[in-house]
């Protein structure tokens, strides 16, 4: 079917199409309001989600080690912020 075709169709039928036509334009704004949602959401996990993996790296054995060493020398007070850093 050609957009003349269309257009010609859509004139003929017209009470009963042009209420179809505006709930799709309704839905395709709908549709878009959902995509930029999950977007936002997406960015918001991925953020978390490097927080949360780089909070597990900062406790590797080794870390710990370093931070332990540190705080036997002096270096950190017992509840310093940077404890379990190394």
């Amino acid at each position: 079917m050609g957009k003349d075709e269309l257009v010609t169709r859509l004139d003929e039928q017209y009470d009963e199409l042009g209420p179809r036509l505006m709930e799709l334009a309704d839905a395709s704004d709908a549709a878009k309001l959902v995509h930029e949602l999950l977007e936002s959401a997406e960015a918001r996990l991925a953020v978390a989600l490097s927080v949360v993996e780089g909070a597990e790296a900062a406790r590797t054995p080794r870390s710990i080690e370093c931070a332990m060493r540190a705080a036997e020398r002096g270096g950190l007070r017992k509840n310093s912020p940077d404890r379990g850093r190394g």
